[in-house]
């Protein structure tokens, strides 16, 4: 079982992949939902999900610094990027803060069911 934290600000869209992973529920369990960074971090300490979908551009606390603020507390999750912010530059920001993986906004649901498989190894 592969516990899963989205971490959005638009609810509509986490509500979406929420339901999709759902349709798995011998592989994946959503453990928690995040609506800005700051809470992402949070819920990420107490719930030890092994993947985080995380988006860039969230209130409070971005997504970029949100991946490094959780490796610094030494989080193990494995975290994929997915946000609308495709360029090269925040790809790469991204890969250095921590993540393992950058999907573009939107993108199919089974590449997103795929990257977290691989992601969890």
């Amino acid at each position: 079982m592969i516990r899963v934290l989205l971490a959005d600000d638009h609810s509509a869209l986490r509500e979406v992949i929420s339901a999709y992973l759902t349709k798995y529920p011998s592989v994946f369990e959503v453990v928690a939902e995040a609506g800005n960074g700051k809470a992402a971090v949070e819920l990420a300490e107490n719930v030890r999900p092994d993947v985080i979908i995380m988006d860039l551009r969230m209130p409070v606390l971005d997504g970029v610094e949100a991946i490094r603020l959780l490796k610094r507390l030494g989080n193990p999750a494995k975290i994929i990027a997915y946000t609308s912010l495709a360029d090269n530059d925040a790809i790469d920001q991204t890969r250095s803060a921590g993540a393992v993986a950058c999907l573009p906004k939107p993108c199919n649901l089974e590449d997103l069911k795929d990257a977290i498989l691989a992601a969890a190894g």
